[in-house]
């Protein structure tokens, strides 16, 4: 299929095959195909072998809401890998916006699963997805999660706004994990950094912050959801 027949620099696309071992090819595999739907339909209809393999109106829409899905972790890890600034103080509200995003196709799903039996195939996935990301987002609340919740706090946008209850998915029957990181932040500034700061190094942290394409996306993010919240 020829990219856009308008323009000089014409290219071929083909299909991308989903390795397991190489992320997001799963998305990429789904977003080409989608790309490509009219061309592979009229390929499996002129191609007898492949006839078996023609794809309904609705399971185009499935692959539709599967991309909806995973497209979120596919923005977040080719945001960072192309990100030349420090990406660990966003860790924590990224694993935050992933929950929210599997939750909100959650809920999206479940309203037309009383109509449509497929969806909960998906939903059921949705489910796995969340259990897996849990098991990774667990490991913040060792000595190592530490780390993360510290360098959320250097983050010259968010800081420790990040541990909002209304959008931070750590545990707080636990404990106050805004409290905690900022008291080990205190104790680990106090014991290493007291009085041997540069304050340039501090606003030139804040200026890359500003022009941090990731910084800024995550920051609006929480703005709309803080604004949605007083709407209702």
């Amino acid at each position: 299929m020829i990219d856009d027949p308008n323009s000089s620099l014409d290219r071929i696309l083909v299909l991308i095959m989903d390795v397991s071992t190489r992320w997001d090819s799963t998305c990429l595999m789904l977003i080409r195909a989608l790309r490509l739907r009219e061309a592979i339909h009229q390929f499996c209809v002129e191609y007898l072998p492949a006839k078996h393999f023609i794809l309904s109106d609705l399971e185009w829409k499935q692959i539709g809401y599967l991309v909806d899905i995973l497209r979120p972790f596919n923005f977040f890890t080719s945001t960072i890998g192309k990100t030349k600034s420090v990406t660990l103080p966003y860790a924590l509200q990224i694993y935050d916006e992933l929950f929210e995003r599997l939750n909100e196709s959650r809920r999206r799903l479940v309203l037309k699963q009383r109509t449509s039996q497929w969806v909960k195939v998906l939903i059921d996935g949705i489910d796995a997805a969340e259990a897996k990301l849990d098991t990774y987002y667990n490991k913040t609340y060792t000595n190592l999660g530490s780390l993360f919740g510290i360098g959320a706090i250097l983050g010259p946008l968010a800081k420790s706004n990040c541990f909002h209850q209304d959008y931070c998915w750590l545990n707080f029957e636990l404990q106050d994990w805004k409290l905690e990181f900022e008291d080990q932040f205190r104790g680990l500034y106090r014991r290493d950094y007291a009085d041997k700061g540069s304050r340039q190094e501090y606003l030139r942290g804040i200026q890359d912050s500003n022009t941090d394409p990731l910084a800024l996306m995550l920051d609006r993010t929480r703005v709309n959801r803080d604004n949605e919240g007083q709407m209702t």
